[in-house]
Order: structure tokens, then sequence, then C-alpha cells
């Protein structure tokens, strides 16, 4: 289940809790492209999914459809922030996020630092609106 948390609207933040569909995937995705098409240039991603299950094969189906669709509108995912334990994950998210401007990992507990990270509290982002 996706779970949307309070951000900047710069800042794609959200949670991915239980059993991962598809569906999230697809939820997620179309909700940067509104952003994109909103007129944001440069958007920002925290995705939580210390406590997801099933976050593997099936998502990363629907992020190879859209990932040419929104690299096609010259757009930028300028931070990308992943809240896990998983020494896994950890370790994949920098390299499958290859390209998508900076990227951070962060512990579960650290999920406040990661979304402040992203949303580029304390420093300037680079190109935000």
């Amino acid at each position: 289940m996706l779970e949307w948390l309070d951000a900047p609207d710069n800042v794609l933040a959200a949670a991915l809790r239980g059993q991962v569909a598809p569906t999230d995937a697809d939820e997620l995705y179309q909700s940067l492209e509104n952003r994109f098409e909103a007129g944001f240039e440069h958007v920002a991603i925290m995705l939580d999914i210390s406590e997801a299950i099933g976050f593997g094969a099936a998502w990363f189906d629907v992020e190879r459809a859209w990932l040419p669709r929104l690299a096609g509108q010259r757009r930028d995912i300028s931070r990308y922030a992943l809240v896990t334990d998983d020494p896994v994950w950890r370790r994949q998210a920098l390299r499958g996020a290859a390209g998508m401007g900076e990227v951070r990992v962060f512990h579960a507990r650290q999920r406040q630092e990661a979304l402040a990270w992203a949303a580029g509290q304390g420093e300037r982002m680079a190109g935000g609106l």
C-alpha cells in the first residue's frame, strides 16, 4: 500500500507499507509525471520502503515502463532519498538510481532526515522552483 507523506510541492514523498503491488508504482510515477506537468523542472523523491513486503520484480516492471516516458520530458529528478534498513536494497538503490541526480540511502530511524535532505532544507537545492 502506498501512503503519501506531507512534503513540499517539489518533493514526492511516500511510504510503501505491507504488500506492494504494481498499482503502487503506477500511482507513484503518475504523481511524479503530474508534478512535471504542473511546471516543476526538478522534483525530489523520498521513498520509505522500510515496511514494504514484495518490493521487487513487479515494481521494476512498472518502473521500466515509466522511466523512458519521464526521461523523454527532459525533466529532472534532482534528489532521491530511499529509506530502508535492508542491506540488499541499500546497495541496490545506489546502483539502480544512477542518473537520477543525487542519491542517498537512509535507515528507517532517519525518515525525517531523509525528507529534509530531499527537500533541500538547510541547504539550497539546485534548480528548485
